[in-house]
């Protein structure tokens, strides 16, 4: 994550350099940042969001960004689209000049708007769409997209002899991105996925390891 974290700051260091024109600028760089602090994902999204608040903390006590402070505009939005694009428009109107996002839904809801307003995007989301200039030409993946991890994750099972593989996935945006992409590469590479969705809040998936049992996988992602 700490190295996430440097790349954002890198391109922060970027726009600190354009917005200066080359003269001396001693107002802060405002980062807009959702966090996850209290929904779904918060057992990932309180540490993630410590680090971010800790490395700003760090770059300001360091001499900032070329001289200059980082303002970091921040606040939990509990996983939910509609918060994450409220608390985006309202971040965008005081100013900020890049913005760190969280979760797949709410990153995959917001591109539209990220791209008119020209604000650079990073997120801890790596679905695929996002990766692609065309569709989401200010959004920025800061690791191997969910589609190519499946992917390799198939072609290596592949070189094992393995031909039926199950996903058992989080029944969610950031659960389900990968699914499309991996079962049409199995396809088109003589495998078959059985894509299982695993609800939130459950414990027993009995039912959903009986089918992987019956369809005869040989490996479950």
């Amino acid at each position: 994550m700490l190295k996430r974290i440097v790349r954002f700051l890198l391109a922060l260091s970027l726009l600190a350099i354009v917005a200066c024109g080359g003269g001396e600028d001693e107002s802060v760089i405002k980062v807009g940042a959702i966090h996850d602090l209290t929904g779904a994902t918060s057992d990932a999204g309180t540490p993630y969001a410590d680090g971010i608040r800790d490395y700003v903390k760090f770059v300001n006590e360091n001499g900032g960004i070329d001289g200059r402070q980082v303002e970091l505009h921040s606040q939990d939005y509990a996983y939910a689209v509609d918060q994450a694009e409220q608390l985006y428009s309202q971040y965008v109107n005081e100013g900020v000049v890049a913005f760190q996002g969280w979760g797949t839904g709410d990153t995959e809801a917001l591109k539209g708007k990220i791209a008119a307003d020209e604000i650079p995007f990073m997120s801890a989301s790596y679905s695929a769409p996002l990766g692609n200039p065309e569709e989401a030409p200010y959004n920025f993946l800061v690791g191997t997209s969910y589609s190519d991890q499946f992917i390799i994750a198939l072609q290596y099972l592949k070189e094992q002899g393995i031909d039926t593989v199950a996903i058992m996935h989080h029944d969610s945006p950031f659960g389900t991105s990968p699914v499309a992409d991996g079962t049409a590469w199995a396809e088109a590479n003589g495998m078959s996925v059985i894509a299982l969705p695993m609800p939130g809040g459950a414990t027993d998936f009995t039912a959903e390891l009986t089918q992987v049992q019956d369809a005869g996988a040989g490996a479950i992602v």
